[in-house]
């Protein structure tokens, strides 16, 4: 938002435009584009932004496309992060891994998340996806507008503290699944395939 205000008090147009779609997307031309700005800038550059995505939607003003993607992945991390509680709980409680990770893969529970990272997760597969160290400027992005506009986020709270938590354990160089391990540890149980 500030960069386009700086941009339009020098009568220049600016279009933010994250992505989402992950390295797949991306090699596909697939991801869905998030842009924010000026309604004729957008129109100018879609064309351009068609080349690498097949859902390119206009937001609204500047940084309407960034507070987009960080609240997708918000809801994305949060997701992350309940898979990372109740996987192990489900074998401390007696579940076969496998036959648990087919449920939460296929049944009402299924997400993105979800089939991207309990079957890395069962082969004990940390190093695939994006750290998690990174990632987790989007809550803390979160959590200022948050606060900015009083926005309760009481789910989003405990997720941060899920990442937190493996954060603190060392695991910022893993990716998101290695949420899963301070539970492991807490339960003391694994959440592999046989």
């Amino acid at each position: 938002m500030e960069i386009g205000r700086a941009l339009a008090a020098q009568g220049k147009k600016f279009v933010d435009a994250p992505v989402s779609g992950a390295p797949a997307g991306a090699a596909a031309g697939t991801l869905t584009v998030m842009c924010g700005g000026d309604a004729a800038a957008f129109e100018a550059v879609r064309p351009l932004l068609a080349r690498i995505g097949t859902n390119v939607l206009h937001m609204g003003p500047s940084g309407s496309g960034q507070l987009t993607k960080t609240l997708n992945n918000v809801l994305y991390d949060i997701n992350i992060a309940a898979l990372a509680e109740v996987l192990p709980m489900a074998v401390a409680m007696g579940l076969d891994p496998e036959k648990f990770g087919q449920v939460v893969t296929s049944g009402t529970s299924r997400s993105y998340a979800s089939q991207y990272f309990v079957p890395r997760i069962l082969k004990g597969l940390f190093d695939e996806g994006y750290p998690m160290g990174k990632a987790y400027k989007d809550l803390v992005s979160a959590a200022a507008v948050a606060v900015e506009g009083n926005f309760p986020m009481p789910v989003t709270a405990a997720a941060t503290a899920t990442y937190q938590t493996a954060l603190r354990q060392g695991h910022g160089d893993k990716d998101k699944g290695a949420m899963v391990l301070p539970f492991e540890d807490l339960l003391g149980v694994k959440f592999r395939a046989e």
